[in-house]
């Protein structure tokens, strides 16, 4: 079932006509009520999986960070290319096209870079979970100088 015949069951009311007022119960959509299957988790379950409500305690990225700079660039160029391709002057045209693309870009690469963080504070939460939970695995070491890390020194002439 397609993105548009998904929509004209939801618009249309019990007679067949379109009725954007109406609604069809158990359409999907996260809805609660009883006609709904079992197991059905709603829209915003996607969402929920690429970044689960943990990431929430976590502080968030800088507005300014290395893959929105990266991917809004990349968004940039794809515009570029599009007005390239399409045998329009590079720069000067569809100047909102490359703002929107730019845009789209940035706030892409800001959320992976929040799920990035994310993954690696988890990962970071189960190995000192691990550590703290086989402590003789993991036995500190006596604090030596750089001196007794380092092999003596002889100049070569």
């Amino acid at each position: 079932m397609g993105l548009f015949s998904f929509f004209g069951e939801i618009t249309k009311s019990g007679d067949g006509r379109r009725n954007p007022s109406a609604r069809r119960r158990g359409a999907g959509g996260g809805c609660r009520c009883s006609t709904a299957p079992p197991g059905h988790l709603g829209a915003g379950a996607a969402a929920m999986v690429f970044l689960p409500d943990q990431s929430r305690s976590l502080p968030p990225p800088p507005l300014i960070n290395k893959g929105s700079a990266w991917l809004g660039l990349a968004g940039w160029i794809a515009a570029l290319l599009d007005n390239g391709f399409n045998h329009r002057p590079v720069i000067r045209a569809g100047v909102h096209r490359q703002v929107l693309f730019t845009t789209v870009g940035w706030f892409v690469g800001y959320y992976l870079t929040k799920r990035a963080d994310y993954v690696h504070a988890k990962l970071d939460r189960e190995l000192f979970e691990y550590i703290r939970q086989h402590p003789g695995d993991f036995k500190a070491t006596e604090k030596r100088r750089i001196g007794e890390l380092l092999e003596d020194f002889y100049p070569v002439r």
